[in-house]
This record gives C-alpha cells, structure tokens and sequence, in this order.
C-alpha cells in the first residue's frame, strides 16, 4: 500500500501490478492496516479510512479549521491495542506572525479513535507557530511503561520536537505522566504581528532531557574558530538574536 500524489495504491508484492486505488488524495506517509480498514492521513485533508474490499471511504476527520489548513506531512502510528491513531502536524503558517491567533490544532499531538474517527484528546505543544517549530515523526507508542514517579505501569505516546524536545503523554487522556515535565517559559513580545495573547506563554519540555538545542551562544558558539573566522562570523550576525521564541524584528 503506497502513498502517491492523488490517492494510495495497492501493489502486487509478487509482481507490482497495481491492484486498487483509494481516493485518499496526496499523502507522504506510510498507511496503516487493521482488519479490513485502511488509514490514511493526507496532507491537507486530514485522516481518513477506508473499507480495503470496496475502496469506499468510511469516515474523515479534519484536523483543520473554517481559518487555517492544518498540514500532516511528518508523522503518522497506529495502535492496535487500543484502536487508535496518532499524528502530528504542521505550524499554521505565516513565519513573520501575521496569521490570526485563534485556536486551531496546528504543532499538536492529536489522538483519534479509530473506529469512529472522533478526537479523542490533543496536545498543542506551541500556540500560534511563528517559528516553524512543527512535531516532527511518527509518535512512538509504548504499552506497559514504567516511568519514573509512576507507581504502575502505563501506555504513553511519545511524540518529538524540532527544537529536540522529547513529549510523553499517557494514551488515555494525553496528560504526562509527571507532573513537572513540562513548564511555561515566557515569549519575546512580537511587534510587528497579532501575537496571541494566549501565547506570550509557551510550553518547554524538560522531561526527558532534550536530544538536542536550537538555541545559539552568540558570543560563545564561535570561539574556536580562527580570529579570521571569527571575526567575519561576528560581522554576518552582528545584527542576529538568538534565544527560546524570538519574535521575528520588524
């Protein structure tokens, strides 16, 4: 089952003939099977399924709003256990901050049911996304883990950041599983945009450590470099700011 420009196909595995068509629309991730239905999350119109034997579409769920189209490009599971399905999405668009600050699911962890495409819970980890930080990956499932503070053993769905961010969320309710993992840091006032005022706060994740930083020392990250080299990087970024959600300058 390949995902294509207009719809996923069914190949032959013995001989590559194309066996049926779904009309999903354009998608870049893998579908999913279970039993005789077939999910597909396409780019712009959400996640859909469909009966393998008739190619007819059983349900759709939008993940986008009457305001913004909210992208899946990135990732896409399935649990079986519990007959549900997980993706991440897109920022909403408009880098230099000129989108509307509404509510929406975009940078988000959003969890369906399976059988009846109903949301069940979503995580938005950053609020009006002028940065291009999107959810990056298929989230990862995990049955029975044992976390620490945790007395018993639960289901969690893990989901990461292109700022190396790593969320853990239980499968049930998409709340973490420790208290503390995740904090509010504040954000540089935007001047130039309709910032949200719902997002002059904005989550970090510092549980588990980050795999990685998108932060840069300025004044640090260069000194071993050669002088020549140095000074020519001081000269290209002497008008740089770096920092945890910077608004862009006007």
């Amino acid at each position: 089952f390949v995902p294509t420009g207009d719809g996923v196909v069914s190949l032959n595995a013995e001989t590559g003939d194309i066996l049926q068509k779904f009309d999903s629309g354009l998608s870049l991730l893998q579908p999913y099977i279970a039993d005789n239905r077939l999910f597909v999350a396409t780019l712009r119109d959400g996640i859909k399924a469909f009966d393998r034997t008739t190619g007819a579409m059983i349900w759709q769920r939008s993940v986008s709003t009457d305001y913004r189209t909210i992208r899946i490009w990135s990732g896409f599971s399935y649990d079986e256990k519990n007959n549900m399905l997980f993706v991440v999405t897109s920022n909403p668009g408009g880098l230099t901050g000129q989108t509307d600050a509404k509510d929406d699911l975009s940078v988000s962890l959003v969890a369906i049911d399976a059988g009846t495409g109903k949301i069940q819970w979503h995580y938005q980890h950053i609020k009006q996304d002028i940065w291009d930080l999107d959810l990056v990956g298929n989230p990862v499932i995990l049955h029975d883990a044992l976390i620490d503070g945790m007395v018993e053993a639960d289901d969690v769905v893990i989901a990461l950041s292109k700022t190396g961010e790593i969320l853990v969320l239980r499968i049930s309710d998409g709340t973490t599983p420790l208290p503390n993992a995740i904090r509010k840091v504040p954000v540089a006032p935007a001047p130039t945009n309709t910032a949200s005022p719902t997002a002059d706060r904005q989550n970090l994740a510092d549980w588990p450590t980050p795999i990685g930083a998108i932060t840069l020392n300025l004044e640090e990250d260069f000194s071993h470099l050669p002088e020549d080299g140095a000074a020519y990087m001081r000269a290209k970024l002497r008008h740089a700011k770096s920092g945890w959600y910077l608004a862009t300058s006007p």
